[in-house]
């Protein structure tokens, strides 16, 4: 079983994988430097990226939803997601936290979606929060869900969390590198379009576990 937004995950990849065919189509198979293939190679890592952003959100709203629509009343989140909506709805009315939170108490699933609007437009979508780093992930999840450090989860074999989150930071940076043209083809190989695309489907396995584990804490009814 997975989430809704690994599945889709799983087909659009499949892009990725189809990029990643052609380039083994159009290149030879002798060992050494590839010619005439950069722009594939540059390609596949945007896409990849776009895959990997789309499914934090994606996951992060279908989480949210599902707490919402199952909790059976306020009193059952977390007091340190009431704190947070509170304030990031306070933030855009101007007015008091405790109020704000009050007037929505009876509806939790309302209170629950609009502060996952508001903080991924603030911190996801708009600047500067709009790249799926670790640390952007581990935000957009701690504030709308008090999911807190979930790229903690990204452990497996013999490789733990912290390389990760460097593997991945290192492969947004060079597609925004791409994105204005300061990464040259000769830069990007087929290995870094592999190893990027197995380390967002390895992320996703994981993080579709730590939100399923969270979830069950605060729901009678399975994540997935």
């Amino acid at each position: 079983m997975q989430s809704k937004a690994r599945s889709r995950l799983i087909e659009s990849k499949a892009d990725v994988d189809r990029i990643l065919f052609i380039h083994g189509e159009v290149s030879d198979t002798t060992v050494g430097r590839k010619f005439g293939v950069g722009c594939l190679n540059k390609s596949a890592i945007v896409l990849t990226c776009a895959v990997w952003e789309a499914y934090v959100e994606d996951l992060c709203e279908e989480a949210v939803l599902h707490l919402g629509n199952h909790i059976n009343n306020s009193l059952g989140l977390p007091a340190a997601l009431k704190s947070t909506i509170g304030r990031e709805l306070a933030s855009q009315q101007a007015s008091n936290p405790e109020t704000i939170w009050d007037a929505l108490c009876g509806d939790p699933k309302t209170a629950l979606l609009l502060n996952f609007t508001i903080v991924r437009n603030k911190y996801w979508s708009g600047q500067p929060f709009n790249t799926p780093k670790w640390e952007n992930v581990d935000k957009l999840y701690e504030t709308t869900l008090a999911l807190s450090n979930i790229s903690e989860c990204w452990n497996w074999q013999h490789v733990r969390f912290p390389k990760n989150r460097t593997r991945l930071n290192g492969y947004v940076v060079l597609r925004g590198g791409i994105a204005h043209r300061n990464a040259s083809p000769s830069s990007i190989n087929k290995p870094h379009c592999r190893d990027f695309l197995e380390l967002v489907e390895h992320m996703a396995e994981k993080m579709d576990a730590r939100v399923h584990t969270y979830l069950a804490g605060l729901c009678s009814v399975p994540f997935f």
